[in-house]
């Protein structure tokens, strides 16, 4: 069963915490059958058509770019859930959910795309007033550190902020409320989630490295081994092309295990990052609870005004009406058990307002409902 993180607490989550991203069997069902469809595609188009042609490579290529980010985008959904604390939703909801998910961080994706390409048009034209003769190399030797500076802070801010994207589109925001979200933490928290990001790469570079060093260590006793029962030598064990092609299949399915194990623990870390850096940011709090009256009223200042019950008489409809309703009601819940109980004869219960009122009335004096009886 997949484990939550609701333990501790968003507040309290930390980086620690990314290796329960292997709990959550459907994320990394997710994202095992998305990776052995993309390296599955590739020999189902030579096997087709015979050859590695480019009209295989042009059908196939596409293919890939929708059908990893998408599926991505999906066990991205899944981990989300088990960051936050809530019951992973089923498969099928996931997928549905995805879907538009990996649509918004294509447009986001796309943007950084369009800010990249006028960058470059920019630093171009740029250059090219540096081609003057006479001021030209004194331009260009003031404009170089700056234009180094400019490249590198858009190369990590396009980085930094894809990868709050994916989480913000992953937790259900629109393509306005992630543009404004990450407004906000470029403007507030730009070199905590910096820190945090070469953080999360220290981690999971660790991790990649305990993988491979397994895999070498383990290595040499498998194919010394195989080779000395499978056949005479190692050479002659990689000779054959049936033990080659197990070796080789062998080698890529262990290759997809630990890329699915990667994949999945970093798309942990970057919900938690998210959840942490914008702990006490509006955009997607506000998209959630939008339609929450007590929300809108405390924008507004204004009181909630709740509807007054039904009644066949028109004092149910006065002002004022629902206060006395609320104070009768809590004065009824008062009236001690033994008083209703000996009163029970002489007295009923008005149905709206619940004030005592005596036998024989057919109206409430205080709400002038009509009693039932």
């Amino acid at each position: 069963m997949s484990q939550n993180l609701s333990e501790t607490g968003i507040l309290h989550f930390g980086l620690s915490h990314i290796p329960k991203a292997l709990c959550n069997e459907k994320a990394l069902f997710v994202l095992l059958a998305t990776n052995l469809t993309a390296l599955a595609l590739p020999f189902l188009g030579y096997a087709l058509t015979g050859s590695v042609s480019l009209a295989t490579v042009l059908l196939i290529f596409p293919t890939l770019l929708l059908i990893l980010p998408a599926g991505t985008s999906v066990a991205g959904l899944l981990l989300m859930d088990q960051a936050r604390g809530q019951t992973p939703r089923p498969l099928r909801k996931a997928v549905s959910d995805g879907i538009p998910s990996f649509l918004r961080i294509l447009g986001i994706a796309l943007l950084g795309v369009v800010l990249m390409v006028i960058f470059c048009l920019f630093l171009g034209l740029l250059l090219f007033i540096c081609k003057l003769p006479a001021v030209g190399p004194v331009l260009y030797a003031v404009l170089f550190p700056v234009l180094l500076i400019l490249a590198g802070l858009l190369y990590f801010g396009l980085i930094a902020g894809l990868s709050m994207a994916c989480p913000a589109a992953w937790s259900g925001a629109t393509i306005h409320e992630i543009l404004e979200t990450l407004w906000r933490i470029a403007a507030n928290r730009a070199v905590e989630l910096l820190l945090n990001l070469f953080l999360l790469a220290v981690l999971i570079g660790l991790a990649n490295f305990i993988l491979v060093s397994i895999v070498f260590a383990g290595s040499p006793f498998v194919l010394g081994i195989s080779a000395s029962i499978l056949s005479d030598s190692l050479i002659s064990l990689f000779s054959s092309p049936k033990y080659t092609f197990a070796i080789i299949f062998g080698s890529m399915t262990g290759l997809m295990l630990f890329l699915t194990a990667l994949t999945a623990m970093t798309m942990m870390g970057l919900n938690l990052i998210y959840l942490r850096i914008t702990k006490d940011l509006p955009p997607i709090r506000v998209r959630e609870y939008a339609r929450n009256p007590v929300f809108q009223s405390a924008n507004k200042k204004e009181p909630i005004i709740q509807p007054a019950p039904q009644a066949t008489s028109d004092m149910s409809s006065a002002p004022g009406n629902d206060t006395q309703d609320i104070l009768a009601s809590l004065l009824a819940e008062t009236v001690p058990a033994a008083t209703v109980a000996e009163n029970a004869e002489t007295t009923q219960i008005c149905p709206h307002c619940r004030t005592p009122t005596q036998a024989g009335d057919l109206f409430c004096g205080e709400c002038g409902g009509r009693l039932q009886g």
